[in-house]
């Protein structure tokens, strides 16, 4: 005769559970598998001019895929970039975004870095024939904002560009008001088209 043991209700919770889970595989999704990005970008040089390129390098790690955000707003998904710095463009600080995704794009990360642009620049020399601007301390104003001060050491004759003896100063490209201010009298304002690399001659 064939005996079975007895078994306590505990016992058959505890094997019932075991036959409902004990053999079933973990499930892993394809979004624990991708590896987190790391988003990271640098420029081929600290501060640029207008005019020039800026060559926006790519240096980020576990990514499939990128997206740019230039200054202007327009985007972009190649691995490397450039931006070209309008020749027109003012002194200004432009910003740069790059998100980097993984393969499946489930992860991603971003990166934002600020390059400084200056304008584009020419010369400006001053000359005057008035006998009360001679001499040191004359406030140059450009468009109405404090410049420099100058030393008018001359007045005898028209300069050439790079002549010594007369201020030259270097000013961003464009069309610009020239004051002078000296012993509470105003001279100006005279309107100069600078161009760049190039030379104007105003007198005062």
């Amino acid at each position: 005769m064939v005996q079975f043991a007895k078994l306590s209700l505990k016992t058959v919770i505890l094997f019932a559970f075991l036959t409902q889970t004990g053999c079933k595989k973990s499930q892993t999704t394809n979004t624990d598998l991708e590896v987190q990005p790391s988003a990271e970008f640098t420029t081929d040089k600290a501060e640029y001019k207008a005019g020039e390129t800026i060559h926006l390098i790519n240096t980020s790690s576990d990514s499939e895929r990128f997206r740019w955000t230039f200054p202007d707003g327009q985007t972009g998904k190649s691995s490397n970039a450039d931006f070209f710095v309008s020749e027109s463009q003012v002194d200004q600080t432009l910003t740069f975004k790059l998100e980097a995704f993984s393969k499946n794009g489930t992860r991603s990360d971003y990166s934002v870095k600020t390059v400084k642009a200056k304008a584009t620049e020419g010369q400006l020399v001053l000359y005057t024939f008035f006998g009360s601007l001679l001499g040191a301390n004359a406030d140059i104003l450009v468009d109405g904002k404090a410049f420099v001060q100058v030393t008018f050491s001359t007045n005898t004759s028209v300069p050439s560009c790079g002549q010594a003896g007369y201020p030259t100063l270097n000013i961003p490209i464009g069309a610009h008001s020239i004051t002078v201010n000296k012993g509470g009298l105003t001279y100006g304002p005279k309107v100069v088209q600078i161009t760049s690399g190039g030379c104007a001659i105003c007198q005062i």
